[in-house]
């Protein structure tokens, strides 16, 4: 393909010959000579790449195939504030106080979308759930953003497919900080990233035969909850240890909270697997 700066640089290189390279020379007319000389040079390049069969370039067309699933998380992305979001969100009156709480009076959008396509549900279990996946990388507004890639979980609804927020960003009331600061005596649920782990310290100390450790991270990235515990010899502790066996990091609703054993905000309990993936109401706990 002849690129365009190469077609400059004949353009110019055969204008710089004033007339003789003119495809009329007798042509008098000063004032339209350049326009014309460089529109019949332009053909006379077409020409010449159809003749030696160089491959022309492709014009960008718009993708005017998007799936309604991709139309919606697109537009999220061109919102400025979370406000703005809630019309492509499901289920949105129940989740706004969440979305304020998370993104407050942050301009978040345009974002500059790099990929956003329908791919197909990650496990058989999901398929004719009322659900679709659209895999997404984009870059925030701010200088300097980072790329981001997240899969969006959609539902299906009578106004069209919507996003499924917390589900989508691993959503928890319960943040990290908020979690090693105080005591949460009641079972909580929390969407972890779920890694069987070798760490043991305090009460559980020497007792790795008796329970599996749990490295529990949150969607977000360097920010961990407390270790996890949970005796190997239940139902629960075989559960886990069926998801987690392949040493790999699971996406996981558990239920969590302090017991006697749990002296420090280091560590807590694991007391009932919720749902295998952060997509809550499937019923999903293991193969």
């Amino acid at each position: 393909m002849v690129s365009s700066v190469l077609k400059a640089f004949i353009v110019s290189g055969i204008l710089s010959l004033g007339p003789l390279a003119c495809l009329d020379p007798s042509d008098s007319r000063r004032k339209s000579g350049s326009d014309e000389r460089i529109a019949s040079l332009e053909t006379r390049i077409s020409a010449l790449e159809e003749k030696v069969g160089l491959e022309r370039p492709v014009e960008q067309i718009p993708d005017t195939k998007r799936t309604p699933a991709e139309e919606v998380v697109r537009g999220y992305f061109q919102c400025r504030t979370w406000k703005d979001r809630l019309q492509f969100v499901w289920r949105p009156e129940a989740i706004k106080q969440k979305m304020q709480k998370r993104y407050g009076t942050k301009i978040l959008g345009p974002y500059t979308v790099s990929k956003c396509r329908s791919v197909p549900a990650p496990d058989s279990r999901l398929e004719g759930k009322g659900l679709q996946f659209v895999d997404a990388e984009w870059r925030e507004n701010d200088p300097g953003g980072a790329r981001s890639s997240y899969r969006y979980v959609l539902r299906d609804t009578r106004q069209g497919p919507r996003i499924d927020w917390e589900a989508s960003t691993g959503y928890n009331d319960l943040t990290p900080a908020m979690a090693k600061a105080q005591r949460i005596e009641e079972p909580t649920p929390i969407r972890a990233r779920a890694q069987l782990s070798d760490y043991y310290n305090y009460y559980y100390l020497g007792r790795n035969s008796s329970y599996y450790s749990i490295h529990l991270m949150s969607a977000r990235i360097f920010f961990d909850y407390p270790q996890g515990y949970v005796p190997r010899e239940t139902d629960l502790g075989r559960k886990l240890w069926v998801l987690l066996q392949d040493g790999n990091v699971h996406e996981l609703i558990l239920k969590v909270q302090y017991t006697d054993r749990d002296r420090t905000g280091e560590q807590w309990t694991i007391v009932e697997l919720v749902e295998e993936g952060w997509i809550e109401g499937l019923g999903l706990q293991g193969p």
